[in-house]
């Protein structure tokens, strides 16, 4: 399995695409101009479980809306996606015992499709719904990745978990109402909401507890099996990932475990139990981070002591001399006035 992401980017499975270049190849596009125009290797797109940035699929969303001049191109993709293109998370879905059980698998494995929206299972009185929010450091994907996303789980929803069209309450799309509508609600055939903050698809809750006729618990649990080991390998580089974050963030002040939550794509607490998981803190690491720089940093005789404090936090010399003091047993300077002897014999 390989997997191709650029750090803290958004990210989407790569097979992913492919419905959008079948899609642009019924319509004689230039698929691969399109495709170098975005900067995917179209190789990429046939290793399974590989990843490409949401900023490329973004360029060639871009550049299908120019090519075919369909604003509405997003939701085409519903007629050439099949269960393969979406790796074994379709699998655990459609043989999940109940819709209940699909949507939290959905809610809870989406980020193997894509890491740029996170989708959450909300119930009230009258209604189930599945919302799919932009993180606040991300940018938006585009309007027609958003209107695939809509279009592919509402097809999925009907198609292979017997939900019925009149169970639909309506799909509340993130983008302009456009001035002729007519694409999309004849596409969707449901009540169709624009300008929305983001995605929303609102069903009736009566939904939740229908069994799914494909349902099978011993494939279920293979596939979230799969499913687990690839989000673990998309993040087996964690801890580098908070130790860089917390290295770069040094430079403008102190680094605080909300903001490299925030950069990581999680909730603080998230991240507090993740370190946890690790057997380590964010403490321990910023605490590691800046003894490795104050090492690296006074070695150079001619840089002040004071200045090094404050480049790696410290509110003032003294705390910073009694934090080197337990990292090396010496003070700052007397640690400083060993290395130039160390280095004149």
């Amino acid at each position: 399995m390989t997997i191709v992401e650029r750090r803290d980017s958004a990210s989407t499975l790569s097979s992913w695409a492919l419905p959008l270049v079948e899609t642009l190849r019924k319509q004689g596009c230039p698929v691969e101009a399109m495709l170098e125009e975005a900067g995917i290797d179209s190789d990429l797109l046939k290793l399974a479980g590989s990843r490409i940035p949401v900023d490329s699929m973004t360029l060639l969303w871009k550049a299908a809306v120019r090519e075919t001049g369909n604003p509405a191109i997003g939701l085409s993709v519903m007629d050439h996606v099949n269960t393969s293109h979406l790796f074994a998370f379709s699998y655990v879905v459609q043989t999940s015992a109940n819709i209940r059980e699909a949507l939290e698998f959905i809610a809870r494995y989406s980020a193997v499709i894509s890491t740029a929206v996170t989708v959450e299972m909300q119930e009230t009185d009258h209604s189930v719904e599945l919302l799919y929010r932009v993180p606040d450091h991300l940018p938006a994907p585009s309007h027609e990745a958003m209107d695939a996303f809509a279009g592919v789980t509402l097809m999925r929803m009907t198609k292979n978990l017997n939900v019925s069209l009149s169970q639909v309450h309506y799909v509340a799309l993130p983008r302009p109402t456009p001035e002729d509508p007519t694409p999309w609600t004849s596409k969707l055939s449901c009540p169709i909401r624009f300008d929305s903050d983001f995605l929303r698809l609102s069903f009736h809750r009566e939904i939740l507890e229908y069994t799914i006729p494909t349902a099978s618990a011993d494939i279920a649990n293979a596939n979230k099996e799969i499913l687990s080991r690839y989000l673990e390998g998309m993040s087996r580089d964690f801890l580098p990932r908070v130790r860089g974050h917390i290295t770069h963030m040094l430079i403008a002040g102190e680094p605080t475990l909300e903001a490299v939550a925030q950069l990581l794509n999680m909730s603080p607490r998230n991240l507090h139990r993740k370190l946890q998981a690790e057997n380590t803190s964010f403490r321990e690491l910023l605490d590691e981070t800046r003894m490795k720089r104050a090492l690296s940093e006074i070695s150079q005789p001619d840089k002040p002591l004071t200045r090094i404090a404050l480049e790696l936090g410290f509110h003032d010399s003294s705390s910073f001399s009694r934090a080197f003091k337990r990292w090396t047993g010496e003070t700052p300077k007397k640690y400083r006035e060993g290395q130039l002897l160390q280095k004149q014999k």
